[in-house]
């Protein structure tokens, strides 16, 4: 039987992510990330990829377990000792923030903190993206860069102002005598490097059902 491409099977993962919890398809909705779906057709994104892509797609649909929808699911054993919206690697309270906005922007674990150096993520390159974005909108920039609104972006979505990346945040952009390489490449790279670290931390504390 001829075997599915790599494009086919992470259009359908996010379809099928899509399909279930009405939460997943607000959030997809209400940040406008069906403008950028066709990312998964870049070269830049080979089969040493997918879990990249398909980490991508699930935080794009707000589809990544965090401790308190994990609690929530019985999927932690009680006394589990971050039971509320807190990061499983740092424990940092994450208040209105994503997992993996909180893991892009501004988890405190140093594990993370050097990967997100090595890769470029600084404080230098997220406030150009936030200014370009607001200016292919045509807006003037905030002052502040906030970590929500700056996940959005890194993750290819827009916001509530109409401030996005656009076609940029797939082929990079020059911004103050700077060449910005396609966020959408760091992200992938990010994400397949760190979320394992997240996934285990999180469940080290899986319920044990024989105990139960």
């Amino acid at each position: 039987m001829r075997r599915k491409r790599p494009e086919y099977r992470w259009r359908m993962h996010e379809r099928c992510i899509l399909a279930s919890p009405a939460c997943a398809t607000a959030s997809y909705r209400d940040h406008q990330f069906a403008a950028t779906a066709g990312f998964f057709r870049s070269p830049m994104f080979d089969a040493s990829l997918s879990n990249g892509v398909q980490y991508l797609i699930a935080a794009r649909c707000n589809a990544i377990w965090s401790t308190s929808r994990a609690v929530a699911a019985r999927l932690l054993r009680n006394g589990h000792p971050f039971v509320g919206r807190q990061c499983p690697i740092c424990r940092t309270p994450l208040g209105a923030f994503s997992p993996v906005g909180h893991l892009i922007t501004a988890c405190t674990d140093p594990r993370i903190q050097a990967y997100r150096d090595t890769i470029g993520f600084s404080r230098e390159f997220f406030v150009l993206l936030w200014q370009h974005a607001h200016e292919v909108a045509g807006l003037l920039p905030a002052p502040d860069v906030n970590s929500l609104d700056l996940s959005i972006l890194v993750l290819g979505g827009t916001l509530c102002g109409g401030a996005t990346l656009g076609n940029d945040w797939l082929a990079g952009f020059s911004q103050m005598g700077t060449v910005v390489a396609p966020p959408a490449g760091r992200v992938v790279h990010f994400l397949q490097r760190t979320m394992w670290s997240y996934s285990s931390s999180l469940w080290a504390y899986h319920r044990n059902a024989a105990g139960q």
